[in-house]
């Protein structure tokens, strides 16, 4: 049965190839431009949440931003930002859907994204590993406090996905020490981050409140 799939991020990466597959799997999946929904405007998905007619059966939120920060680099209005795209605009619009999926009956599948930044912390990822750490406990709380409504939600933490971002935030010689370091002797294809976020919110039915770390063994070593 078709479903319908509510998705941010989808113009690259990631995303992308979640669009695709789900797609190719006979999905129906909506993903706003930035000038319809923009998540580091709170105004914007404010406006889109009342302005919305989108039905979703499932929820993916992937779009996040990464920037380099330290500790001692903090500056509020960056950290805003981040917290805006990777956390709140996330809660805001996810909890609309849940509204609707409550008041309709119906049940809904969550699927929020996170980083093994939050266990496996780096030195320049300051707000990037709050802002998943917050959207992982969200995951946590949305299960507690729905229950018996028919709502799963996880959490999937990628390791090194080649991606855009990956190389964008690291030079060829901190790429290769870092592929030195996940025991499959490489990094993720997106491909593979899509087929299982399709299996967490189409196939699978009991996987709930979870974080779902995908980093090829990196984390064991």
């Amino acid at each position: 049965m078709s479903k319908k799939i509510f998705l941010t991020g989808a113009s690259r990466g990631i995303g992308k190839n979640i669009k695709q597959y789900f797609l190719e799997k006979g999905h129906d999946v909506y993903s706003p431009p930035r000038e319809e929904l923009d998540l580091s405007d709170t105004a914007s998905v404010k406006d889109f949440i009342d302005s919305n007619e989108y039905d979703a059966d499932v929820v993916i939120n992937n779009a996040s931003i990464n920037t380099v920060e330290t500790v001692s680099d903090f500056d509020p209005e960056s950290f805003y930002k981040m917290m805006n795209v990777n956390f709140i605009s996330p809660v805001m619009i996810t909890n609309s859907f849940i509204e609707n999926s409550i008041s309709c009956g119906k049940g809904i599948s969550i699927l929020n994204f996170g980083s093994i930044r939050m266990t496996d912390i780096k030195k320049g990822r300051f707000h990037y590993t709050m802002s998943k750490t917050c959207m992982d406990t969200y995951t946590k709380y949305v299960v507690h406090e729905t229950e018996n409504n028919n709502i799963i939600c996880n959490t999937i933490s990628p390791g090194y996905v080649n991606t855009d971002m990956l190389s964008r935030n690291n030079s060829d010689e901190k790429l290769k020490q870092m592929l030195g370091t996940v025991p499959l002797g490489r990094f993720a294809d997106p491909m593979e981050i899509a087929k299982l976020c399709y299996f967490l919110c189409i196939d699978n039915t009991y996987i709930n409140g979870q974080n779902i770390i995908v980093d090829g063994g990196r984390l064991c070593k």
